[in-house]
Protein backbone atom coordinates (compact mmCIF):
# COMPACT_ATOMS: atom_id res chain seq x y z
CA UNK A 1 0.00 0.00 0.00
CA UNK A 2 2.51 2.64 -1.06
CA UNK A 3 -0.21 5.23 -1.64
CA UNK A 4 -1.25 5.08 2.02
CA UNK A 5 2.38 5.49 3.09
CA UNK A 6 2.86 8.47 0.79
CA UNK A 7 -0.29 10.22 1.99
CA UNK A 8 0.34 9.60 5.67
CA UNK A 9 4.00 10.54 5.28
CA UNK A 10 3.09 13.91 3.83
CA UNK A 11 0.49 14.44 6.55
CA UNK A 12 3.06 13.58 9.22
CA UNK A 13 5.65 15.97 7.77
CA UNK A 14 3.07 18.73 7.58
CA UNK A 15 2.04 18.21 11.20
CA UNK A 16 5.66 18.06 12.34
CA UNK A 17 6.41 21.36 10.60
CA UNK A 18 3.49 23.16 12.23
CA UNK A 19 3.95 21.66 15.71
CA UNK A 20 7.75 21.86 15.80
CA UNK A 21 8.02 18.37 17.29
CA UNK A 22 10.79 15.92 16.51
CA UNK A 23 10.39 12.91 14.28
CA UNK A 24 10.91 14.35 10.83
CA UNK A 25 13.67 11.81 10.13
CA UNK A 26 11.51 8.71 10.48
CA UNK A 27 8.67 10.44 8.62
CA UNK A 28 10.99 11.25 5.70
CA UNK A 29 12.39 7.71 5.74
CA UNK A 30 8.88 6.26 5.57
CA UNK A 31 8.01 8.64 2.77
CA UNK A 32 11.12 7.69 0.77
CA UNK A 33 10.44 3.98 1.28
CA UNK A 34 6.84 4.47 0.15
CA UNK A 35 7.94 6.27 -3.03
CA UNK A 36 10.47 3.51 -3.78
CA UNK A 37 7.77 0.91 -3.17
CA UNK A 38 5.38 2.75 -5.52
CA UNK A 39 8.07 2.87 -8.20
CA UNK A 40 8.72 -0.84 -7.86
CA UNK A 41 5.00 -1.58 -8.13
CA UNK A 42 4.83 0.44 -11.37
CA UNK A 43 7.87 -1.38 -12.80
CA UNK A 44 6.46 -4.79 -11.87
CA UNK A 45 3.06 -3.98 -13.41
CA UNK A 46 4.65 -2.72 -16.64
CA UNK A 47 6.91 -5.78 -16.90
CA UNK A 48 3.95 -8.08 -16.20
CA UNK A 49 1.94 -6.46 -18.99
CA UNK A 50 4.89 -6.80 -21.37
CA UNK A 51 5.31 -10.49 -20.52
CA UNK A 52 1.60 -11.24 -20.89
CA UNK A 53 1.40 -9.40 -24.21
CA UNK A 54 4.52 -11.13 -25.51
CA UNK A 55 2.87 -14.48 -24.83
CA UNK A 56 -0.68 -13.64 -25.92
CA UNK A 57 0.02 -11.54 -29.02
CA UNK A 58 1.73 -14.31 -31.04
CA UNK A 59 -1.03 -16.75 -30.12
CA UNK A 60 -3.68 -14.25 -31.16
CA UNK A 61 -1.84 -13.61 -34.43
CA UNK A 62 -1.59 -17.34 -35.17
CA UNK A 63 -5.27 -17.83 -34.37
CA UNK A 64 -6.23 -15.01 -36.73
CA UNK A 65 -3.92 -16.27 -39.49
CA UNK A 66 -4.87 -19.95 -39.18
CA UNK A 67 -7.54 -19.86 -41.90
CA UNK A 68 -5.14 -18.15 -44.29
CA UNK A 69 -2.11 -20.24 -43.40
CA UNK A 70 -4.13 -23.45 -43.49
CA UNK A 71 -5.11 -22.85 -47.13
CA UNK A 72 -1.54 -22.34 -48.36
CA UNK A 73 -0.09 -25.56 -49.78
CA UNK A 74 3.18 -26.60 -48.20
CA UNK A 75 5.88 -28.67 -49.78
CA UNK A 76 6.66 -32.02 -48.22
Amino acid sequence: MPIVGIVTGHIALSQLRTSGEQGAGPAKAGLIISYINAGLVVVIVVLSVIVVLSVVAPLFFLAMMAPILGSIPTST
